[in-house]
């Protein structure tokens, strides 16, 4: 009787466990990007910026639209509040954006929306946690008519 007692509440406790695990839905870790624009940036115009924390199927979509066409779109509208931060940065501004992301299955997606270039890999970072080590936090310069990340 008492090793089936024993065995049952293992069990229980197991099976809360596991419960347990499943309700919290995917592991969110924070993540922090710090961006430094130079002092010119834009050709002197306020630079919107998208911070867009996806998992691959939303990233996919997401990389699908340029970013000269990500500015106007319907699918940015319809971005849940925690999958896009929508900022804008001036020269020499400096800015902190806390990102939420699960590590497993997910990319944080910057698109700047720069006057004079229309160039995707000037306007576009892409930060793939599975492709690389994932860091606290990210330095990312906001140059002239381009996004860097800093190593």
């Amino acid at each position: 009787m008492k090793k089936t007692r024993n065995f049952s509440m293992g069990l229980a406790i197991s099976l809360a466990l596991a419960l347990t695990g499943c309700a919290g839905g995917p592991r969110q870790t924070d993540v922090t990007l710090q961006l430094k624009a130079d002092e010119s940036i834009n050709d002197g115009i306020l630079l919107p910026i998208d911070v867009i924390a996806v998992d691959e199927g939303k990233a996919a979509a997401v990389l699908g639209v340029s970013p000269d066409e990500w500015f106007g779109s319907r699918q940015r509208e319809q971005m849940a509040p925690d999958e896009i931060q929508k900022l804008a940065i001036r020269g020499g501004g400096n800015r902190t954006v806390p990102v939420k992301i699960n590590p497993q299955n997910g990319k944080i997606i910057l698109y700047a929306d720069y006057e004079s270039t229309s160039q995707r890999e000037q306007q576009q970072l892409v930060i793939d946690p599975k492709k690389e080590s994932l860091r606290d936090t990210y330095h990312i310069k906001v140059k002239k008519n381009f996004l860097e990340l800093a190593p």
